[in-house]
């Protein structure tokens, strides 16, 4: 008889050979992967006298209009090909939800193999990023002689503390984001390092930072790959640029990922050359309504009820009563009726109230519709970590 459990040290062997056939990561990842990062206390398994099938849920902080929550990423779903067909991960993910829920945490978020496979549970695109193909024919040399470029060949507390003020000053331009400190940096380099990429610290001539950057001069054959770039003026942005450049003997253009607000077409002149994908990048899911509402009507005067329908989280599926900042659950009829998902890409500013309505996610009349949109706002928002 199979059982939901988490994980113990012991079975430690089978999940990581679960991944090893689940997923095609390098074997240097793998192991900085269990060895840095796995914590059996965040592994949700499915044991009979072997194991089944697998989740893990990173821990994460994430801000959301100033409000620092603790969330978790789902990654690593996996179930092994003779047990695939049986709900398994239903089941799974069934769980990591009540656990979210009982542990306090808000949101969930997922980093999908397939967006269509994780809907069925709630999950909805929260979270893009920009990717910009450059040839680096089209880089314009500009080396700035008042910039001094640091490749980081180790990490410590000072290039931590570095990166971190580097990132918060950006952050200000977010409404949602991940927490980073000290022990992030230091994993993140880890991770870095074993995947063969570099970061490139910028400082101006007073020694202080202006920016850094996370490049992998070999990511494909002829091709490199910046997975982050974060500049506090434009000398930094020049010095990244052509330090990317001077790859023109290993590589003929970069990839170059950046958050929603950013300024890189603006600086490449709108080159026609250089093409921009938005890429859907992470996945979230509202796991406590009442409370995500109560943040929404704060201090408004409102009178709604909103029915939302959730098919895992009993407590979510109700009809919630919006009243002049208060929230409580009603047995009247609803004034709007949407579900779990179409309320996480409300509340994660990813769609508007009149583009949902437009593709039928809402019912509602136009006089709640204008009430629903004083609860809703656009929100720049910028996620990129992996695991």
């Amino acid at each position: 008889m199979s059982e939901i459990r988490y994980a113990l040290y012991e079975d430690l062997k089978e999940i990581r050979d679960l991944w090893e056939y689940s997923f095609s990561d390098e074997e240097s990842f793998v192991n900085y992967y269990f060895e840095k990062r796995y914590n059996p206390g965040c592994n949700l398994i499915v044991k009979d006298r072997a194991l089944l099938a697998s989740l893990q849920r990173n821990p994460y902080k994430i801000n959301i209009s100033n409000d620092s929550q603790d969330t978790a990423y789902v990654v690593g779903i996996s179930v092994y090909p003779e047990h695939r067909g049986k709900k398994l991960t239903t089941k799974l993910l069934n769980k990591a939800l009540e656990e979210a829920y009982n542990l306090g945490e808000k949101i969930s978020l997922l980093m999908p193999i397939d967006t269509a496979i994780y809907r069925r549970y709630g999950y909805e695109n929260c979270f893009n990023l920009y990717s910009f193909e450059v040839n680096l024919s089209d880089i314009e040399y500009k080396n700035n002689k008042s910039v001094n470029l640091e490749r980081i060949t180790k990490m410590t507390d000072e290039i931590a503390d570095f990166l971190i003020e580097i990132y918060l000053e950006k952050a200000k331009n977010w409404d949602i984001y991940l927490e980073r400190d000290r022990n992030h940096y230091y994993t993140y380099f880890e991770e870095i390092k074993v995947e063969s990429g570099e970061i490139f610290l910028a400082k101006n001539k007073a020694n202080e930072p202006i920016g850094y950057m996370v490049f992998y001069p070999k990511m494909e054959v002829s091709k490199g790959y910046v997975r982050e770039l974060f500049y506090l003026d434009s000398s930094a942005l020049d010095s990244f640029m052509t330090l990317v450049a001077s790859h023109k003997t290993q590589i003929d253009s970069v990839t170059i990922q950046q958050p929603i607000d950013s300024q890189l077409m603006y600086y490449f002149g709108f080159n026609n050359k250089i093409s921009v994908n938005l890429k859907p990048f992470m996945m979230a899911r509202i796991v406590d309504v009442k409370y995500v509402l109560e943040k929404l009507a704060k201090d408004m005067i409102l009178d709604l009820r909103i029915k939302i329908n959730d098919g895992i989280l009993s407590q979510n599926n109700q009809i919630f009563h919006i009243k002049n900042g208060s929230v409580g659950t009603s047995d009247s009829k609803a004034d709007a009726v949407m579900d779990i998902g179409t309320l996480t890409q409300l509340y994660m500013g990813g769609v508007s109230i009149s583009s949902a309505y437009d593709l039928g996610k809402i019912e509602a009349k136009s006089d709640i519709l204008t009430q629903l949109n004083r609860l809703f706002s656009d929100k720049i928002s910028y996620v990129n970590e992996y695991i």
